[in-house]
């Protein structure tokens, strides 16, 4: 067993050696490794609220947490569903400091499924927030970018919603820019036939990720035909593109 302090107020957890050391790299080299904390079985992790380190012993200690169909397929991937965006943005920071790729998985496979098979578009607030307190280049950040590029709709928005465009995080910003860019080399090479589609295992770390990739039970009748209308618009879309773009230059 080790001893966990969490929060402000050091608030001790007994948590099995063997189990946070299976899942994180960090506890591993932290109390297998060569330092103090091997001896000690001890260490601090002040900047974790109480709430979210119990939801990640909530999610430590569930015997299926390493079943594949539970952590893909969106109907039966409980532990995700019961948290807001918020939640789960705090909980995806507290995997990314203290190296637990499996959670970063299943909340990315989560905020996929709200965000690019639900069409549920980012609020700005979350995407300063991810933008903050994550690098731009994590997977989550970039579902983020891919999301919009990809589905936003500047007719959807109210006025409130442009003033709060008006201060996104400059790193969303830059992100942007280059996604827009990428495409906009595609469609100069006349690389039309290029799609651009959105698939989970492009943003998952672990070799579930591969699993992913041809897990067709994942994506519904229904979504596969919304996805075929989507790529007809794009198509559309990018032919008005190449019309108004000067290939010379």
């Amino acid at each position: 067993m080790v001893i966990i302090h969490v929060g402000a107020e050091l608030t001790p957890y007994v948590v099995h050696r063997d189990l946070v050391c299976q899942c994180s790299p960090y506890f591993k080299a932290l109390f297998l490794g060569h330092f103090r904390e091997r001896t000690t079985r001890t260490t601090t992790c002040p900047d974790v609220e109480d709430a979210d380190f119990r939801r990640f012993l909530g999610w430590l200690y569930n015997p299926r947490r390493d079943d594949l169909a539970s952590r893909l397929a969106p109907h039966i991937r409980l532990w995700t569903q019961r948290f807001s965006c918020a939640t789960l943005l705090r909980l995806y920071v507290f995997a990314d400091a203290y190296d637990i790729p499996q959670i970063r998985d299943d909340i990315v496979a989560h905020f996929f499924d709200v965000m690019a098979v639900k069409l549920s578009l980012p609020s700005y607030g979350l995407i300063n927030a991810a933008f903050a307190r994550l690098p731009a280049n994590s997977p989550l950040c970039r579902l983020v970018v891919d999301v919009m590029v990809r589905y936003f709709d500047e007719s959807c928005e109210g006025d409130e919603d442009r003033a709060e465009r008006e201060a996104l995080h400059e790193d969303f910003l830059l992100s942007m820019m280059m996604k827009h860019a990428e495409r906009n080399t595609r469609i100069r090479g006349d690389a039309l036939s290029v799609r651009y589609r959105l698939f989970i295992h492009h943003y998952l770390e672990e070799q579930i990720g591969e699993t992913a990739k041809g897990l067709r039970s994942l994506t519904s009748a229904d979504e596969r035909a919304r996805d075929k209308v989507l790529l007809r618009e794009e198509e559309d879309d990018l032919g008005s593109a190449v019309e108004q773009l000067d290939i010379g230059d």
